[in-house]
């Protein structure tokens, strides 16, 4: 597949995890699915699509076990400190701050992977920071407390070492086992997610499971795609790919929730997704 197609299909798949995730948000049902289990079935069920993947001839190497207890690792400290940083209040910043972790991802790219970086590039991606910051932004971003400060930090890290452990790997393998490395990783993370949920949450009634289990799988399937191609993606250079990434992920998002959710954006999301746009020309010209 070229560049493009695989840039699109991973845009396209983010943003139907974000639309399920968006539907589930909607549910006031009292029956709907706590966090840790919901999060449970997604992982099932991004782990049980990776099990019919195609799957590398080649014996298993060792030090995939490594890479991917690592990217489970990274993963798990991401997803609950971003749950916690919002619980601390500041929901808009905290949103703001994990989109920015993309600069993990695409400075080992620069300084590691040699990756070249024309004026195009470097003003698409200065456009698309300023971008997010407008569309993330509000009157209302609450207090920011040592607390916040210390989940929010994690989950920047863990947020952007995922995307490039993912890459490592990928490279070091020479793009082989791709679902092996994501079956090792999820079987980790459902493991300690499950735990978690039993822990939390005592159990998964059937209730619970008809008012939000078919999000969550959905999300799940959409997941293991979106993850599937993004591995593909390793050979290209990461300061191009996961801005793009970025960047397409938001314009995607600004179309379905404008037109789809009816929602109201104010002033700064509107210039911000024009910005957005901007910045996908510049980071691709």
């Amino acid at each position: 597949m070229t560049l493009e197609i695989l840039l699109c299909l991973v845009v396209v798949f983010t943003t139907l995890e974000n639309v399920f995730q968006k539907m589930y948000n909607f549910n006031t049902n009292s029956q709907k699915m706590g966090f840790f289990g919901f999060n449970f079935i997604i992982l099932l069920a991004s782990l049980i699509s990776f099990l019919f993947m195609p799957k590398s001839e080649n014996p298993i190497p060792l030090d995939i076990y490594v890479y991917a207890g690592a990217f489970a690792v990274t993963y798990l400290s991401a997803r609950f400190c971003t749950i916690l940083a919002m619980g601390e209040g500041a929901l808009s910043l905290t949103s703001l701050v994990v989109s920015y972790s993309l600069l993990i991802p695409t400075l080992y790219g620069v300084f590691f992977q040699h990756d070249n970086l024309d004026t195009f590039n470097i003003i698409g991606l200065i456009l698309l920071l300023i971008s997010l910051y407008l569309v993330g932004s509000a009157k209302n971003t609450g207090v920011v407390t040592k607390k916040w400060f210390f989940y929010i930090i994690i989950a920047f890290i863990g947020n952007g070492l995922c995307a490039t452990i993912q890459k490592m790997y990928q490279l070091k393998s020479s793009g082989d086992f791709k679902s092996e490395f994501m079956i090792i990783a999820l079987a980790i993370i459902a493991v300690v997610s499950m735990l978690l949920t039993l822990f939390k949450e005592k159990k998964l009634s059937v209730p619970k499971l008809k008012n939000g289990g078919y999000l969550a799988i959905g999300i799940g399937i959409a997941n293991a795609l979106m993850n599937f191609f993004a591995m593909m993606l390793a050979k290209y250079p990461a300061a191009i790919v996961f801005p793009t990434i970025q960047g397409g992920g938001m314009v995607l998002i600004y179309i379905v929730s404008k037109f789809c959710f009816k929602e109201k954006l104010n002033w700064n999301q509107n210039v911000g997704f024009c910005i957005g746009v901007l910045s996908l020309i510049f980071l691709n010209m």
